[in-house]
């Protein structure tokens, strides 16, 4: 669930870590 919040506003730096 916290992934996804970051991953809207950065998916580029979210899903890579």
């Amino acid at each position: 669930m916290k992934g996804k919040r970051i991953f809207v506003f950065a998916p580029k730096k979210s899903y890579k870590k």
